[in-house]
């Protein structure tokens, strides 16, 4: 049961040229002093969990006319971690296995000046590209069921299994799902799922709020994804529809969003790390 093609590597595939234009550094706000080191950081939101390297590094860079420069991690007023900087125009990088959710500050001192930017950490989930795509929050998402490459016994329930994995996502987002009889927003369709028992993406103009498209595929060969019943199809499918939504994987082997399912160890079900992942992109509570 590897899922381990899922989602994220075929998404990024379908928009890899909007990607490819946003995956850049983050330029701070800068002290009032003009000659204040300036610094840019490589994301300002880290995941430490995803499986993505780009999304839970954390580098610094700093230009700065009066060396070193002193670099730190702050998090509620403690230092966490401290980096020194001795050529301007060079980067240093803060390990972020063991960090906890929350806001901190990198802070760049020159013994002077300083400047500080924001840097959120979050556990337990990411987003399923550097962008962090998603659908408009509170919105009505279509979505339909293509039959047309189901094996045989694939059709057996689906339609059921499908609508109970909406109504979860539903009410963890604020979005209303609406079946349609085809060409719905998010397609349910069987096909080679790239050699795993599912897969699913999302496609999207720019950031946030901006999904356009998305899929759940289903692998004609896949015994799982023949199998009807919420503990067993179900449970697929609400994976790769996460993805739909603009989940990514996670280094977590009990999170539902592990790259693999390990029966007995994985979620079943959406846990804590994808309920405040969905609740951070799409704010159910300011849905009527």
């Amino acid at each position: 049961m590897n899922i381990r093609r899922s989602a994220a590597l075929r998404a990024v595939a379908v928009v890899a040229g909007i990607a490819a234009l946003i995956a850049v550094p983050v330029m701070t706000q800068t002290a009032n002093a003009t000659d204040a080191p300036r610094i840019s950081l490589s994301n300002a939101r880290v995941f430490p969990d995803a499986t993505e390297a780009t999304w839970h590094s954390l580098r610094v860079r700093v230009v700065s006319s009066t060396l070193p420069v002193n670099v730190r991690l702050i998090r509620n007023g403690a230092t966490v971690q401290t980096k020194t900087v001795s050529a301007s125009g060079t980067s240093v990088s803060f390990t972020t296995a063991d960090l906890r959710t929350g806001t901190y500050f990198v802070v760049a001192s020159d013994g002077q000046d300083e400047t500080r930017n924001r840097v959120v950490v979050a556990r337990g989930w990411s987003p399923i590209a550097t962008d962090r795509p998603s659908w408009a929050s509170c919105s009505t998402i279509t979505w339909s069921y293509n039959s047309s490459r189901a094996p045989r016994g694939g059709d057996v329930a689906i339609r059921k299994d499908v609508r109970a994995v909406f109504a979860t996502l539903s009410a963890v987002t604020g979005l209303t799902f609406k079946p349609v009889s085809s060409k719905g927003q998010i397609v349910v369709r069987w096909g080679d799922a790239d050699g795993a028992d599912g897969l699913g993406g999302v496609s999207w103009t720019s950031g946030p709020g901006s999904a356009v498209s998305g899929y759940v595929e289903l692998s004609r060969t896949s015994e799982w994804a023949r199998t009807p019943g919420p503990r067993d199809r179900g449970v697929l499918i609400l994976h790769e529809a996460s993805h739909a939504l603009g989940l990514g994987h996670v280094e977590l082997d009990r999170a539902l969003m592990s790259p693999t399912y390990v029966p007995g160890t994985t979620s079943p079900t959406i846990g804590t790390g994808e309920r405040i992942g969905l609740s951070t992109m799409y704010r159910p509570g300011s849905c009527s």
